[in-house]
């Protein structure tokens, strides 16, 4: 998978594209010790997931990654938010929100990018989740 990392003010922005993997998943951001991940600046991650055409990992490849998320020490609490635009990447993106118990990460997921910033800057107007693939 190819990514790209950008930073604006309090927010990471994690652009995914291609073929999700293992290998992929081991090497995040918020496992690879990226020091935008340790900035006390940040307050919020955007995982734009809409780029991703295929998914080669099952549950308990993400249930591994959500536990060695546990190891990981932040500065303070991050919000997550997962930009889900197939049904494929949007229920992959719910079944990992469910399985992150990461006490210092709360983790959300979106349909669109503008519902996740407005999540994400705590925008009252923008402040509700996107429904889910299909129900719109």
């Amino acid at each position: 998978m190819n990514y790209s990392i950008s930073v604006k003010d309090t927010i990471i922005t994690i652009a995914c594209a291609g073929s999700l993997t293992v290998q992929d998943l081991s090497a995040s951001a918020l496992l690879s010790g990226d020091p935008a991940m340790r900035s006390n600046n940040l307050t919020g991650v955007l995982v734009d997931m809409s780029g991703i055409t295929d998914i080669e990992i099952d549950i308990s490849t993400m249930e591994d990654f959500a536990t060695g998320l546990l190891q990981v020490v932040l500065p303070h609490e991050i919000k997550v938010a997962l930009v889900a635009g197939t049904p494929m990447q949007y229920s992959y993106a719910e079944s990992f929100r469910i399985l992150s118990d990461h006490p210092q990460l709360e983790i959300q997921v979106f349909r669109k990018e503008k519902d996740a910033l407005g999540w994400l800057l705590n925008d009252p107007d923008d402040n509700k989740r996107s429904l889910p693939c299909g129900t719109e």
